[in-house]
């Protein structure tokens, strides 16, 4: 079972604040260090819609903004701003240090339909009291969390080795190791829902006493394709980035819209 905004109702009608406040609450144990929360969580469906819906927002200017965000110009930062204000795929993690609530990292959302792991580092040496508050307030309808956990230390480091790729094709058998071997901006791109890669990896070697954990290292991007034939929505746009809230109000109202569409309220 996962927490995430309820959509099944006018979440409009029911909502008078933006944003859920999670509060989580965890024993802190006595001269307690650095210790690590653990979330394991994603963007919620409704998430994932409205980014393409913002994206749709951009009409035949899309190529344009996306050079620019690509070279960190200034659509780069004023995305990052409103990014890091709105919350909307990186939340906020803050800790209550001294009666006052302090941002101590962020959680990346990804997904939809894979949710993953985060662990955010907080020094629980500025808490007072044996217990550790933690705060997140995810706008409506963006996120969806499994796990939310506290690691106080860890018996053992771990040993990293990296193992080497030693096959890689396509699904028409065409060679993909110049494309996989490094980070080095030549990418495998796959532009249709049937494209795959096919890899393989050398075996490495464990002891029969340790357990063992396998991860797929990897760096890349994906375009979202958009019909791209209507003009830009400047006006609305910059309203959005200039107007704490507003894109989650239009949000919410673009999902009554939809299920309105279909059937699925009656007004």
């Amino acid at each position: 079972m996962q927490w995430q905004t309820n959509m099944s109702a006018d979440p409009v009608a029911d909502s008078k604040n933006p944003r859920h406040e999670l509060l989580l609450k965890f024993p802190k144990p006595k001269n307690a260090g650095e210790v690590k929360l653990l979330v394991n969580a994603g963007t919620a469906q409704w998430g994932g819609y409205m980014i393409k819906a913002m994206l749709n927002m951009r009409g035949d200017k899309v190529d344009q903004w996306y050079e620019d965000i690509n070279n960190k110009g200034p659509e780069y930062f004023k995305l990052y701003k409103f990014m890091e204000r709105e919350e909307l795929y990186f939340l906020k993690v803050n800790s209550l240090e001294n009666n006052k609530w302090v941002t101590r990292g962020m959680i990346s959302a990804g997904g939809p339909f894979i949710d993953e792991d985060r662990i955010i580092e907080i020094n629980a040496g500025n808490v007072t009291g044996d217990t550790l508050f933690i705060k997140l307030n995810p706008p409506l309808g963006y996120w969806k969390f499994d796990y939310c956990g506290l690691i106080y230390e860890s018996a053992a480091s771990a040993k990293v080795t990296e193992a080497t790729m030693i096959f890689a094709k396509n699904e028409k058998g065409a060679d993909l190791m110049t494309a996989l071997s490094a980070a080095d901006g030549y990418y495998y791109d796959m532009p249709d829902s049937t494209s795959t890669a096919n890899l393989e990896f050398e075996k490495t070697g464990y002891a029969e006493n340790m357990s063992m954990s396998l991860y797929l290292k990897t760096t890349g991007y994906y375009d979202i394709h958009l019909k791209k034939d209507k003009p830009e929505e400047t006006e609305l746009i910059e309203n959005i980035y200039s107007t704490p809230g507003l894109i989650v109000e239009i949000s919410l109202n673009e999902y009554v819209k939809k299920i309105k569409s279909l059937g699925a309220l009656n007004k």
